[in-house]
């Protein structure tokens, strides 16, 4: 398992290119490959960005546990802490955004640096039914705050659980459909994917994007 691995072993992987024949591969085929890339860890990409030109790097960092088996990840208060203190240490807190799907890691967050801007992320409606529920019919990921005891709404869940930004799979935002949280809540889509879709994203008003690739 990758969460078993050294840093040495992390860093053999040539991460340029796609796996050629996997599902990731077919899914990006115009994707450029380039060869020779290689793993940063943290502090070394947050020294790239310092001498990068220009003003400084808004940094997303995406803090990814499993809650339904932590198990198979890495300890979401460890993981954290390990984070927060390169940033920290490169000055960086303030340039910075976590966000989330464990909502625990957002909650863990508040406490230990309040002023950090966060984002919750959400899976697609399309994706809610393969989602392991807890014994109490919960989702794990909403750290007790399931939207079925909001009345069935992920930003009413959201703001219960201090949350500031909204971030859904683009598929659950369209202009008929589009929720409106503001002035509560800010929204930022993740998923995008094509020149298009950041147009149509920007014309709805959302503040940020996560983009899958050059668009």
């Amino acid at each position: 398992m990758l969460r078993d691995a050294s840093l040495a072993e992390l860093k053999a992987y040539d991460l340029g290119r796609p796996k050629p024949g996997s599902s990731y591969a077919r899914r990006y085929p115009d994707r450029p490959g380039m060869d020779g890339v290689f793993m940063p860890t943290l502090p070394e990409l947050l020294t790239a960005l310092a001498q990068a030109p220009g003003p400084r790097r808004k940094l997303f960092v995406e803090i990814k546990t499993d809650p339904a088996d932590y198990r198979e990840s890495a300890d979401p208060v460890a993981l954290l802490d390990a984070v927060l203190r390169d940033l920290r240490a490169a000055d960086w807190t303030a340039a910075s955004k976590i966000i989330a799907f464990d909502w625990s890691v957002l909650r863990d967050l508040a406490a230990k640096a309040p002023d950090m801007a966060t984002a919750h992320l959400t899976v697609p409606d399309a994706m809610k039914p393969k989602v392991r529920l807890l014994a109490n019919g919960d989702s794990p990921w909403v750290d007790g705050c399931d939207p079925r005891h909001h009345g069935g709404s992920e930003l009413r869940a959201i703001q219960a659980h201090g949350g500031r930004e909204w971030s859904p799979h683009i598929s659950d935002i369209t202009p008929s459909g589009w929720p409106r949280p503001r002035p509560c809540l800010a929204v930022g889509v993740w998923g995008v994917a094509t020149a298009e879709e950041i147009a149509a994203m920007t014309d709805l008003g959302v503040e940020a994007l996560t983009v899958s690739g050059p668009a």
